[in-house]
This record gives C-alpha cells, structure tokens and sequence, in this order.
C-alpha cells in the first residue's frame, strides 16, 4: 500500500531547492542532500520531481511568472508615457528584488554553461519577452515599435539584475532609474 504523499510537500520540497541552490549552486545541490535537508527518503523527490532540470524548472514555475506576465499593470493612469515606462519599470525592477534568489540561481548556473538552467532560464527569457511585449503595447499605444521596446525593458531588467550582484539593492535601483529617465526621453522626446 503507498502512503500519500503529505499536503504542501510539494512546496516545502521547493523552498527547501530553492534555498539550497541559492546557498550552493543548482549543480552542488544533489537530490540526495535535498531529501536529507526535507527529511525524505530520495525516492520521495523523485515522486514530484523525475528530474534534477525537472526541479529546477519547478522552482521557476511556482513563482508563477507567466500569472504576473498576464496581468497588465492598471495603475499607471493617464501619465506622460515617458513617466509610464518610469513607473513600469520600476514595478518590474522591484518585482525582481523580490525573487532576487531565484534569478541569482539562474543566472549562476547560467554562467556554469549548466545545461538545465540554460533551458529553463531560456523559456523565462522567452516568457518574460512576449509578456513586456504585451504590456508594451496596451500601456504605450504611441510607441512605433512595440517589439523593440519591450527589449529594451527586457536589457533593463538584466542590466538592473547584474548591478544588484555588484552594488548592492540601493545603488542598482538608483542607477536603474537614471537609465529608465534616460530611456523614456529617448523613446519619448518632450514636445
């Protein structure tokens, strides 16, 4: 007879990859020392997970990204769109404060050529573009080219996100917003 298997262990067997892949990088964490910090038995990882990449895509998923990337931010109001794209930005620059750890993981194992993050942080990166896009072309119906400038929002957030590993949360932010000014003037010159 099998056990059933407990309720939110799912997500306690997340957080748990999570904090250890931030501590020693997706590919020093094992399945077995993963089961060890939940207090499984491995076989009970690989009940959720059959895979290492199929944790690691996990991980990803539970932040729900693409429920975010569907949800067009409302409260931009009647701005000059050089002010939208400021106050845009800066709701997505926050919002990636807030899951600093998981791009931190990404971007490591990214920068390990690991194969898994690659594929993972692949489809993000794709997900991440065609939502902007979408944003981009509801709140800033004046742009000429809405594709173009959702990749700028996309440069803006890994530019912000390689800042933060060198100058701290604060500063990052700062400079972000310096760029953001820069940007808006460009895309949208004052009359």
């Amino acid at each position: 007879m099998t056990t059933a298997p407990a309720v939110g262990q799912r997500e306690r067997i997340l957080d748990q990859a999570l904090d250890l892949m931030a501590s020693r990088g997706a590919q020093a964490m094992t399945m077995r020392n993963l089961a060890g910090a939940c207090g499984i038995a491995v076989s009970g990882l690989y009940y959720y997970f059959p895979s290492k990449k199929a944790l690691l895509a996990a991980v990803i998923q539970e932040r729900q990204w693409d429920v975010r990337l569907a949800n067009i931010p409302d409260d931009l109001g009647a701005q000059p769109p050089a002010d939208r794209l400021a106050s845009l930005c800066e709701a997505i620059l926050i919002g990636s404060l807030e899951e600093q750890r998981v791009w931190r993981v990404l971007m490591a194992e990214a920068c390990r050529s690991s194969d898994d993050a690659v594929s993972v942080g692949s489809e993000l990166l794709g997900d991440v573009t065609v939502g902007f896009t979408r944003w981009v072309e509801t709140l800033f119906p004046e742009a000429e080219d809405s594709n173009a400038m959702a990749a700028l929002v996309v440069e803006q957030l890994f530019a912000f996100l390689v800042e933060v590993l060198f100058l701290g949360d604060d500063q990052a932010l700062r400079s972000a917003r310096v760029r953001t000014a820069a940007l808006g003037s460009l895309l949208f010159p004052p009359a």
